[in-house]
């Protein structure tokens, strides 16, 4: 009779210790499977222009001006209301005109936002001028004008108080024009390189490049003058020609002062020459 007893809280005990594991291993499991999904959750990161329109539309963007000693800088504050973590390459935020016009960013590295958290990053375009912030139709984009992040809207009073608003639409062929023209721009900005254009044509000059090559090269406007990049290089060459008219590296070395620049070549041995002006004279 004893022995049954025995047996029979031996069975008992066993049975009650098999529901416990099962209880337990069923309770870990559940455990098991919401860690899971909370680091799949969180392991969701998305560089911006990824993003679903949806998702878009839950990132803000404010952007901030501060007067600098000479000129200003723009600040933004990014503010992810997705569940996404959001991150940006500092390099692909530009100023754009809807015609495609860049100024860029000389910002190089990466920023990252979390869900529901917001960032600032100070100085994103640096040293921008009443040129540049003053213009109609502008925008602040992420890589291209499919990202849209804001409008220019700021006014600020004219870096050069002596400035004309007065502009000429007659167009002419004649040299002599398009040299007043060009020395009026460079009195009016205080700039030796005023143009895109004109960056280009003195990269082509000091390189020696034949007429044609300029289809490798694109050019887009920084805080403190032009980008350019040369696909045609070996490897790929990036120079800065900054408005003073000389040319750095993407390390800030001068490569080439205005004087080299602009200087005879084989090419051009009468020196660089835009819109009929010689600047080799301006030495």
């Amino acid at each position: 009779m004893e022995k049954s007893i025995i047996t029979l809280g031996l069975i008992c005990a066993l049975a009650l210790t098999g529901c416990s594991n099962n209880s337990s291993s069923e309770s870990n499991d559940k455990n098991s499977s919401n860690e899971k999904t909370i680091i799949k959750k969180d392991a969701v990161t998305k560089y911006y222009q990824n993003l679903s329109k949806a998702d878009k539309k839950k990132v803000n963007f404010k952007f901030s001006l501060k007067k600098t000693e000479r000129w200003h800088s723009v600040s933004v504050k990014i503010s992810n209301n997705s569940d996404k973590t959001v991150k940006f390459k500092l390099n692909q935020f530009f100023i754009s005109e809807l015609n495609g016009n860049k100024v860029a960013t000389l910002k190089e590295g990466t920023i990252t936002v979390k869900p529901n958290k917001s960032l600032t990053y100070d100085k994103l375009f640096g040293e921008l001028s009443s040129q540049i912030i003053n213009k109609k139709d502008v925008y602040f984009i992420y890589v291209d004008l499919n990202n849209k992040l804001a409008k220019l809207n700021f006014s600020i009073p004219d870096d050069n108080p002596n400035n004309s608003n007065s502009s000429n639409s007659n167009s002419s062929n004649s040299s002599e024009l398009k040299k007043s023209t060009t020395d009026q721009a460079t009195k009016k900005s205080g700039h030796v390189i005023t143009s895109a254009d004109m960056a280009e044509k003195l990269y082509m000059h000091a390189m020696c490049k034949a007429p044609g090559m300029e289809k490798y090269l694109t050019v887009t406007e920084t805080p403190a003058g032009y980008k350019i990049s040369d696909s045609d290089a070996i490897p790929a060459d990036i120079t800065y020609i900054d408005y003073k008219g000389e040319a750095q590296d993407d390390q800030g070395n001068i490569t080439g002062t205005y004087d080299q620049m602009v200087g005879p070549t084989q090419i051009q041995p009468e020196g660089f020459v835009y819109n009929g002006h010689h600047y080799m004279n301006d030495k």
